[in-house]
């Protein structure tokens, strides 16, 4: 799944923002594996000091903290400029992406029911307060989006900001596929894929309408849907963050190692929607599509399956439009969650969805 050699790495200043679950898990890859030179771990709560002192105690090696509130521009500017990263890895989040399927309420049903995007305002402020900084201060340098970045990447491009690229989703089930289809560990597997088909694939379990199946092509062949339904399949929930930040680990190979090059999968990738087959080399990332797939197509399949994340489109000034049936989700409880969201109206979109299912 990587063609690259360890000795070839250079280890970088690496800066990792929000250290909950998925950070958590994505700090001790990067430290343990040897990707940094320094590592600086960054967040509001105490989580960042305890893991660096942890990392510390475990490896060795150079593992910094420091607290910062990641929406605050003016302070990640300053961090940015303090700490020159070589990369930025962006875990944080307002609202875990699985909290809302553990509330027992009729209005975290319907934003369930209505799609993942009616969550974009908890997954977009960070990633952009950060890209905005970056900007400010001119670093050049890589960031890897941990946050939705299927949808968020797209929105953001749209400002000329988007994220170097996303981790999990595409790459779980290409992961997955990899490791349990018949053939695909020696073949060459390629697969293209949203986000609102994760839960599904991993579970083995036929998309439901209007969701298809993801493009999955194993040395040339693409697959018929019923080959993807492997058994037995993975339970959602908490556990799944291991499997989505042990895929950033080919990215940090592409990333980092300048004399080998990297093929994976991964979302986000040129702010594009969905994910795709990519190919590192140089430091630079570029798509690996199957022969016989145009990248016209391929980009339009995963526009297409944004519905199922309840996303309709994304307008050239980046506002995300939902489908009809997110609307109807949200009708009885707050349409508003469902109306076109604007990048400058995320603030009092997040107020908007806390309240709805009656979170601080």
């Amino acid at each position: 799944m990587t063609s690259n050699i360890r000795s070839t790495l250079h280890p970088a200043k690496i800066l990792i923002l929000g250290i909950g679950d998925v950070g958590a898990h994505i700090a001790r890859l990067v430290v343990e594996g040897q990707y940094s030179s320094t590592c600086l771990l960054a967040g509001q709560s105490g989580a960042a000091e305890q893991w660096a002192q942890l990392l510390q105690i475990s490896t060795g090696r150079d593992v910094r903290a420091t607290r910062v509130n990641g929406q605050d521009i003016e302070a990640l500017r300053k961090l940015f400029a303090d700490f020159e990263p070589d990369l930025i890895v962006q875990c944080a989040t307002l609202l875990a992406p699985y909290v809302m399927k553990t509330l027992d309420i009729p209005q975290a049903k319907a934003i369930v029911q209505g799609g993942f995007a009616l969550q974009t305002a908890a997954q977009l402020p960070v990633i952009r307060a950060v890209m905005q900084a970056r900007r400010s201060v001119g670093l050049q340098c890589p960031v890897i989006n941990c946050s939705y970045p299927d949808v968020t990447n797209a929105v953001l491009a749209a400002e000329g900001l988007a994220p170097t690229v996303g981790i999990g989703n595409v790459s779980m089930m290409a992961w997955r596929f990899h490791r349990f289809l018949p053939g695909a560990a020696e073949g060459d597997l390629r697969v293209i894929g949203h986000h609102s088909q994760l839960p599904f694939s991993l579970a083995g379990e036929a998309m439901p309408a209007p969701t298809p199946a993801p493009l999955v092509y194993l040395n040339g062949r693409k697959l018929d849907d019923g080959e993807l339904l492997l058994k037995p399949g993975l339970r959602g929930g908490l556990t799944q963050n291991y499997l989505a930040a042990s895929t950033i680990r080919p990215i940090l190979h592409g990333l980092l190692d300048r004399n080998h090059a990297t093929e994976t999968h991964a979302p986000g990738v040129l702010g594009l929607e969905g994910g795709y087959p990519v190919q590192f080399a140089d430091g630079d990332v570029c798509l690996r599509l199957p022969d016989g797939l145009s990248i016209q197509e391929a980009i339009a399949f995963n526009k297409y399956a944004a519905a199922g994340d309840g996303v309709d489109h994304i307008g050239d000034d980046g506002t995300l439009f939902y489908t009809k049936l997110a609307q109807e989700a949200m009708a009885p409880w707050c349409p508003e969650l469902a109306e076109p969201l604007k990048l400058g109206d995320l603030n009092k979109r997040l107020a908007l969805l806390k309240a709805c299912i009656g979170a601080n």
